[in-house]
């Protein structure tokens, strides 16, 4: 009898019925193609051991736990690590590739919330609007002169590391008129121009988008 395909959940962030906290993770599919998949044992702090990994063809990682070498080599059957995220946190990739382990990753997952997040914080800061909940949550209608936003059309934004989320980020900025400063290694600088903002070293960014300008 062939041996069922079987895939891991680490249970960083996931539970026993393959719940995570980034929702539906597609494990119907896996269902569909006629794979099994269980959620792991909790670890003692990030470290997994074979123990974890027995009877493992495959594994979705969804948090921070370790994949040092001499685990991957104790732990023969396992040949897929799927990293939900972009990233490697705890992974070694050339590691995994002396065992024998394909790696993937989902960058394009994160991109448009982490945008999004940053963004809003962005928005937040720039209408004082911790300082105005705090007010009204208080009561305190007379301090509503005290926190009015400036917006962001004429600020300086800067923008450090300007891989998928940053330009994602650029993006969301471009109607709101602000000046956008981007700072990251130069094999990205074509990709800055593209959408208009400036490549520029860290100090200037820094220096540029000190108060009363805004940095992100």
């Amino acid at each position: 009898m062939a041996q069922d395909y079987v895939v891991g959940l680490t249970s960083d962030n996931a539970d026993a019925d393959g719940r995570t906290i980034f929702g539906d993770v597609g494990l119907d599919r896996l269902e569909a193609a006629g794979l099994s998949w269980r959620t792991m044992p909790p670890v003692d702090g990030h470290a997994a051991t074979p123990a974890h990994l027995d009877g493992l063809d495959a594994v979705l990682s969804f948090g921070h736990w370790a994949w040092p070498r001499e685990l991957l080599a104790a732990s023969p059957r396992l040949k897929h690590l799927a990293r939900f995220g972009a990233g490697f946190d705890g992974i070694d990739p050339a590691a995994l590739a002396a065992e024998g382990v394909v790696l993937t990753t989902t960058p394009a997952a994160t991109t448009k919330p982490l945008a999004a997040a940053a963004m809003t914080m962005l928005l937040a800061v720039a209408h004082n609007l911790p300082q105005n909940l705090a007010a009204a949550r208080g009561g305190r209608w007379d301090e509503r002169g005290r926190y009015i936003g400036r917006g962001l059309d004429g600020a300086t934004v800067g923008i450090i590391g300007f891989g998928r989320a940053g330009q994602e980020l650029a993006r969301l900025l471009a109607p709101f008129g602000a000046r956008l400063l981007v700072h990251d290694v130069p094999a990205l600088a074509d990709a800055a121009r593209a959408r208009d903002p400036e490549p520029v070293a860290l100090d200037t960014l820094l220096a540029a988008a000190a108060p009363p300008a805004l940095l992100a």
